[in-house]
């Protein structure tokens, strides 16, 4: 479940961890506070005769002393209200064929400008309720694949589109069960492996894909990542990748498992070499209001995200749809095989809900007469792709973008906030409904 930490229903004082102060040698460390305590009763001493001296002494170290143990209580009680800052490696762990995925029963807190959210995962690591493998009798089941869009780490549980696409079906009378194995970065062939060795032992009625066309013909393609990370980046080891190549051949790439563990292990080692001070929960918690804009992220990645837009394609994306439409036919046939219908959603980007916002951005504006977003190339040139191969879509950028007009629908890190995931959530449960779905 994920919370605001506001409401968290745990009294202030309580904490599962204590603060263990060490010295960098004990014994001089001893001597030092012998020697101070001297020093602070001998100057009780000489303030015997003077009581107004001894009561203004007395009052500046009961003020030290209280505000000493309200910083300690209030760190302690940061520390069991407020988890690890969302960092991927606090909650991600290497995976030999999908690269990583999520930890089961993982909690960390998620940040945006002006909140907090707390989050943790289920027993399989899905943000989502406990769901068995065993399909209950009677029930139409669909499980969700997707990236952080579909995960929704920041947003809280009963919000999630796929936790709002459960409820609203249910109110329709339909005995339903929404399944979420949604994982930030993953591509789609990450998400094909998923559905063939997990997804699939749920028996689903119904395969839901949700497609971010800002990366995921990207993480698609080994020759437009390249481009971006140059070679060597651990990015071209840390996930398979299908290579280009004849219809009847699958060529994927292994996931390089012990650099992808060693990198895991060395930037946790980084984070645990962070000071005390910065480690501070305390500190975490409080330091938005000094710097609201820090840890967010930046656009200087902005210009490679709209590169599946642009009115002209390079031969980079041309080979990423080639790839991601072999990817896509695996899906389809994974799903029929398993007696599953598959279907396709379109996941709107900011830039694709509201083409005006590229203005302001300072890389992305200088390029902005190489894009065609009216309509988004990259959604229409996927249309195509679905359309030819039979498969069913739901474009959700037309109604995102009147909806988007009216309230905003996105987080300053750019995902969907609430309303951006009950919108996505209405518009997949009225099509499925008029499909006579479920």
């Amino acid at each position: 479940m994920q919370h605001v930490i506001e409401n968290h229903p745990a009294p202030l004082w309580a904490s599962k961890s204590s603060i263990a102060t060490t010295l960098p040698d004990e014994q001089q460390g001893t001597k030092r506070v012998a020697s101070l305590f001297l020093r602070i009763l001998k100057y009780h001493n000489s303030m015997v005769m003077h009581p107004n001296t001894k009561t203004r002494l007395f009052r500046i170290l009961s003020l030290i002393f209280g505000v000493v143990v309200a910083l300690i209580a209030a760190e302690f009680a940061a520390g069991y209200f407020f988890n690890p800052l969302d960092n991927t490696l606090l909650y991600r762990i290497p995976d030999p064929i999908l690269g990583w995925r999520l930890k089961p029963n993982a909690r960390y807190t998620r940040r945006d400008v002006n909140t907090f959210a707390w989050t943790q995962l289920n027993s399989r690591g899905w943000h989502d309720i406990e769901h068995s493998f065993n399909k209950p009798p009677g029930v139409y089941r669909i499980v969700i694949l997707g990236d952080s869009f579909m995960e929704a780490s920041p947003i809280d549980l009963q919000d999630t589109m796929a936790m709002q696409l459960n409820q609203r079906l249910k109110q329709k009378g339909n005995n339903v069960e929404v399944i979420n194995l949604g994982v930030g970065g993953y591509g789609t062939l990450q998400e094909y492996y998923l559905l063939k060795n997990e997804g699939i032992r749920y028996l689903p009625d119904l395969v839901l894909l949700g497609f971010f066309l800002g990366n995921d013909l990207i993480d698609n393609s080994m020759e437009m990542k390249r481009k971006i990370v140059g070679e060597g980046s651990i990015t071209l080891v840390n996930r398979p990748f299908l290579l280009p190549g004849p219809e009847n051949e699958w060529n994927v790439t292994h996931v390089d498992f012990g650099r992808t563990s060693n990198a895991f292990k060395d930037a946790r080692n980084k984070l645990e070499g962070i000071t005390p001070f910065g480690r501070s929960r305390l500190y975490q918690l409080i330091q938005p209001m000094f710097d609201p804009q820090k840890n967010l992220p930046r656009s200087e990645n902005g210009r490679h995200t709209l590169d599946v837009h642009r009115c002209v394609e390079d031969d980079g994306c041309k080979s990423g749809w080639i790839v991601t439409r072999r990817i896509l036919i695996r899906l389809k046939e994974e799903a029929n095989n398993g007696h599953a219908m598959f279907m396709v959603v379109i996941v709107p980007a900011l830039y694709e809900a509201d083409p005006e916002r590229i203005q302001d951005d300072k890389i992305l504006r200088s390029e902005l007469k190489n894009f065609c977003m009216n309509p988004p190339m990259g959604a229409e040139r996927l249309k195509t792709i679905l359309k030819q191969e039979g498969i069913v879509f739901i474009d959700l950028i037309p109604e995102f973008r009147r909806e988007q007009q009216k309230q905003e629908l996105y987080l300053p890190d750019m995902h969907w906030n609430r309303w951006g995931h009950h919108l996505a959530a209405l518009q997949i449960a009225e099509y499925l409904e008029s499909q006579h779905l479920p």
